[in-house]
């Protein structure tokens, strides 16, 4: 259907982020720009040699946006009381420049706690326990859908844990006994409540975790 006013051709802005890459033609990387569709592969070669954020978006090159200083020190927070808490386990925390493949994206959570792996060169986890993304206005929708049903789908993922930077309160999806993810995330909120992971054997104070955060 086409919208009223429109000549039936798609905008400039349609195209360009339409773009298919050809196989049959040598890519050059100084060509690919955010909006474009490229093989994975492609996309990994190209994020190496630019200084900006960049995610794999179910098979488009997408741009990260830029974060608040609340932001920030949620996430700090988060990786100080998570390598603490998880200090004698056999796990490791890395935080936002650390790659997590999905079934038809790359994503770089804001936080990831992963099982150990010998690799030191290696760009991406392979097995996620728990991922966090904080809030930020633009990626409402995507953490709170789009990239929970690609996490969601991990193997390895025992919880999904989305803060909001500007008020104590996180949602929480935490797989079952059963091994499945509840319909429904537990919402954990207020500066007496507490993020309580049974799998990892997690108990986390919001008070201790937005403690520096502007609420």
């Amino acid at each position: 259907m086409l919208r009223s006013g429109t000549t039936g051709e798609p905008p400039a802005a349609e195209v360009a982020m339409n773009q298919r890459f050809d196989p049959q033609v040598p890519y050059r990387l100084a060509e690919l720009e955010p909006g474009m569709a490229v093989p994975a592969e492609v996309f990994l070669d190209w994020v190496e040699t630019q200084e900006g954020k960049y995610e794999y978006d179910r098979g488009t090159i997408g741009m990260m946006v830029r974060v608040t200083r609340n932001h920030s020190r949620l996430v700090s927070s988060f990786v100080y009381l998570l390598s603490r808490a998880l200090e004698a386990k056999p796990v490791e925390v890395h935080a936002e420049a650390f790659a997590v493949h999905t079934e038809d994206s790359i994503r770089f959570p804001d936080i990831l706690v992963q099982e150990p792996e010998p690799d030191g060169g290696a760009l991406a986890s392979k097995a996620p326990l728990l991922i966090v993304e904080v809030l930020s206005p633009s990626s409402l929708y995507a953490d709170h859908v789009i990239k929970r049903d690609e996490y969601l789908d991990l193997p390895t993922l025992q919880a999904y844990v989305v803060a909001d930077p500007n008020a104590a309160n996180l949602t929480v999806w935490e797989r079952g006994e059963t091994g499945a993810f509840p319909d429904a995330p537990l919402v954990v909120e207020g500066l007496g409540a507490t993020l309580t992971l049974r799998e990892l054997g997690l108990s986390l104070p919001l008070a201790e975790l937005y403690r520096g955060v502007s609420l």
